[in-house]
């Protein structure tokens, strides 16, 4: 190894600094990104063309043995140099600090790769419970925890669009163990995918459920049954069945309207004496350009401003995942 570190823990009279979001990740990217500074001004280069070339591509092997894949740096960082040209903002510090002794100005580029899973396996799992109840309503229970991140509006949506239902038919239910046990922490950016995924077996097998009851009652095939804005279509035409009639029609045969789902994220493993494995179902990828004004006589710093460009893949709510982003750049 090129470093050797050693760590040591002291008991003081202070709170407890730890993180509360990043779980020791900003400490080590402090780390490793002071490191790049530093090799860059005795290299007379500059950092972030030290950063761009480094990037991590796919088939790169993570330290802890896992090769990337889906990377989307490179094209971030494209996108950054089209939307906000960096070497603009470079220029324009250079020239605002060339002509101001007490003041400076300056700025960072910060890449980031985040992977998404519990590092320990057996939490890479939920559950999710289903009713759809003869007035047509539909009740949804799962173990994940709504904090102020949006996941109860995800998990609404997720029913609403699967039985293609207005989203005032679902009621999601408090989190509640006698419901839905043994429930994983809702933590590690996990928690929308795995209640989620859940979520949509159950709401699944339900709605197949009721393809065949209503195949049955046109005499056709349940492939050739749709249901759209909570009208049933047999072969792409609209019929005088409805949801609430496709319910209850359904429960006088005596087929059950009720569901579990569990899902567990396939294809991770991690070996804790190792240290090595594929612990994550995916990596999601950003890029943040920070500039900054330094006040050298106060001390005191003031951010000018942040932007960001981030991989969100298909997001399901561009409200909620704008607030995510925006709340995290906050609270770091």
């Amino acid at each position: 190894p090129n470093v050797k570190m050693t760590a040591y823990s002291c008991k003081t009279n202070l709170p407890s600094n730890t993180a509360f979001r990043g779980f020791g990740g900003p400490q080590g990217m402090f780390v490793i990104e002071s490191a790049l500074a530093h090799a860059g001004k005795e290299l007379s280069v500059l950092t972030h063309h030290l950063q761009k070339i480094n990037l991590i591509k796919n088939g790169d092997e993570f330290p802890y043995g896992q090769i990337a894949d889906g990377v989307e740096l490179t094209k971030i960082w494209s996108e950054m140099e089209s939307k906000f040209d960096i070497e603009a903002v470079q220029n324009r510090i250079h020239e605002f600090n060339s002509t101001n002794a007490d003041v400076k100005k300056g700025f960072s580029l910060m890449p980031v790769t985040f992977g998404i899973s519990f590092t320990k396996k057996p939490m890479n799992q939920a559950r999710a419970l289903v009713h759809i109840y003869t007035d047509g309503s539909v009740g949804v229970s799962t173990g994940a925890v709504e904090m102020g991140q949006g996941v109860n509006t995800k998990m609404i949506q997720i029913a609403s669009q699967i039985f293609s239902l207005d989203p005032k038919r679902v009621k999601l239910e408090s989190t509640n163990t006698t419901r839905v046990a043994n429930t994983s922490p809702s933590a590690a950016s996990s928690t929308a995918d795995l209640n989620g995924k859940a979520l949509q077996q159950a709401c699944n097998v339900l709605l197949e459920r009721l393809k065949n009851c209503a195949a049955d009652h046109f005499g056709i095939s349940s492939q050739d049954i749709e249901i759209k804005a909570e009208v049933v279509y047999s072969k792409g035409v609209a019929t005088e069945l409805n949801w609430d009639k496709l319910v209850f029609m359904t429960f006088l045969k005596r087929i059950s309207l009720t569901e579990n789902g569990h899902y567990a994220t396939p294809k991770i493993n991690f070996d804790m004496k190792k240290e090595k494995g594929n612990p994550f179902a995916y990596h999601v990828f950003g890029l943040a350009l920070t500039e900054v004004t330094l006040d050298c006589i106060r001390g005191t710093c003031n951010f000018d401003a942040v932007r960001i460009v981030h991989d969100f893949g298909k997001t399901m709510n561009p409200s909620v995942d704008f607030g995510q982003i925006e709340g995290g750049l906050v609270q770091g």
